[in-house]
């Protein structure tokens, strides 16, 4: 059950869309928290589907919400609660420049993480973030249509279970207060991405 300091984020896999509907109708009967449906990849064959709650852990015990969580997911056939560590982290790249997205893409292949896909802009990040099922987004701070903090800043508001690292060609900002404020895991220089201790930053940390 992957978490954050502040919020308990449950993960079903599920067989088909209609499946899927029909447990996130019930997981938002239960009133908990915020539920999602996504596609696990963006892919017609086989397709299977990711439904996502997100719960303040201050209201409940981690304990009691993944019984509950893996008692209504019997209920559903083929339905399963995935757990954090199942398989390599989902990595979206964000930046407008097409051959460091390819070099991030590569480099991140070789590190043992699935890239589920590519963005150019914040506008593209956003729907991504929306129909892909991800764990963790590279960044770049400077974007065509926006800034890479703001973006990071929004999507960690929205989906708290997202770990974010911001990246840039330039030196890392001044103001560790707006990359706190981001919400951001950290922030690397691109030059230095390939040192990068990328399982420090990816990972959503643990209360």
């Amino acid at each position: 059950m992957p978490v954050r300091s502040d919020h308990l984020r449950v993960d079903f896999e599920v067989p088909g869309l209609s499946e899927a509907v029909a447990l996130a109708s019930e997981l938002r009967g239960m009133g908990h928290g915020r539920v999602q449906i996504r596609p696990e990849f963006p892919r017609l064959l086989d397709r299977r589907w990711r439904v996502t709650m997100t719960i303040p852990s201050m209201r409940y015990a981690a304990a009691q919400i993944e019984a509950e969580a893996r008692e209504l997911a019997s209920r559903h056939a083929g339905c399963r609660v995935v757990d954090r560590d199942d398989g390599p982290l989902r990595v979206l790249i964000v930046d407008d420049s097409a051959p460091f997205r390819r070099a991030a893409r590569e480099l991140l292949h070789r590190r043992g993480y699935v890239v589920v896909g590519e963005a150019r802009t914040a506008a593209e990040a956003r729907d991504a973030v929306e129909r892909v099922t991800l764990d963790a987004l590279l960044v770049d701070v400077g974007l065509p249509d926006g800034c890479g903090f703001e973006l990071a800043a929004a999507l960690t508001r929205a989906q708290p279970n997202l770990a974010v690292l911001l990246m840039s060609a330039d030196d890392p900002p001044a103001a560790t207060e707006r990359l706190r404020a981001s919400g951001a895991q950290g922030f690397v220089l691109k030059s230095c991405l390939a040192a990068a201790p990328l399982e420090r930053f990816l990972r959503t940390p643990s209360p």
